[in-house]
């Protein structure tokens, strides 16, 4: 069952990453449409575009997979958000995106080790059975 997921979430991976090269190709070799993406995305130039977008799915669909197959749950989040971070930090020029959304992975991660140091307490030197 995991290996057909994998073949899946694999095959829309490249079939996305297919349609940002195509993309590129067309608005690089086709002024009117290059100019017709560029007025979709605004302001920002395609080229921008296509590395932030790049970047974030190498990010985050590789971690995806991890805690897929490693059955994490919390890993969904992180890798959405670093997959977020990535995307912002390339497209909006800014590192501060990055380590807002870090503070965001850190909250519950710090939370959880709170909660496992109260449940399983450090024992001290002095008392080494019990």
């Amino acid at each position: 069952r995991k290996k057909r997921t994998l073949i899946v979430v694999l095959s829309i991976l490249v079939l996305a990453h297919l349609g940002i090269v195509l993309l590129t190709i067309f608005g690089r070799s086709d002024p009117e449409f290059g100019a017709q993406l560029s007025a979709w995305l605004g302001s920002k130039d395609s080229g921008q575009l296509l590395v932030a977008t790049l970047g974030s799915f190498f990010v985050g669909p590789s971690m995806l997979l991890i805690a897929y197959f490693k059955d994490f749950p919390r890993g969904y989040y992180i890798a959405i958000l670093m997959s977020m971070g990535v995307f912002l930090m390339l497209w909006l020029n800014k590192p501060l995106y990055p380590i807002l959304l870090a503070g965001l992975i850190l909250t519950p991660g710090l939370a959880l080790f709170i909660l496992f140091l109260k449940k399983y307490p450090i024992r001290r030197a002095e008392d080494p059975h019990g």
